[in-house]
This record gives C-alpha cells, structure tokens and sequence, in this order.
C-alpha cells in the first residue's frame, strides 16, 4: 500500500476499512483507480477482537448475515505511519 501514497497529497490518500465478525479488510485506490490493494487481517491476528455492527449515523453500516458490517475510510498515510510502530517485515 506504500507505493500508492507515493507523490500524492494527503487529501487524495484514503483506505477503506470494512470491520465485520470475521476480519478487517484493508482497501486502497490509485488516484486513477488502475491499482487496487487489498488485505485482510483475520479475527486470528488479534488477542481480542469485537465488532457488533453498531455505530453511529456518520458511519455506514450494512447488514450481514451473522452481524452488521462497518465501513469507514482513514487517511492512508495515517494508517501506514501507525502500522509502522509495529515494525516492517525488513526488520
């Protein structure tokens, strides 16, 4: 998701989280919509993981069968810059 930030104002960096029962998928756009990624990160990855469905009217949330959907977006750069308090893979 690194090479989609590169050169870009913040403004036009945003990722797509989807929160359901089962997992966090991760979705980020070029600006021209040519390069899609996506990842997952499975309720597995986590010591606890909780997500009911509910939220508040400034989030979107959709029905699924076993539990609602969140969906919200979060300033890419943002979201790079906390992950790497964790650490990268070349670490």
């Amino acid at each position: 998701m690194q090479c989609l930030i590169m050169g870009k104002r913040d403004s036009e960096n945003l990722c797509y989280i989807d929160a359901s029962n089962d997992a966090l998928l991760f979705i980020a756009r070029s600006a021209s919509k040519a390069i899609e990624a996506r990842a997952t990160c499975p309720l597995e990855l986590f010591e606890e993981y909780e997500c009911d469905g509910t939220a508040s009217t400034s989030t979107s949330v959709s029905s699924a069968a076993g539990g609602g959907t969140l969906k919200f977006c979060v300033n890419l750069r943002l979201l790079l810059d906390c992950l790497h308090i964790f650490g990268t893979s070349l670490d």
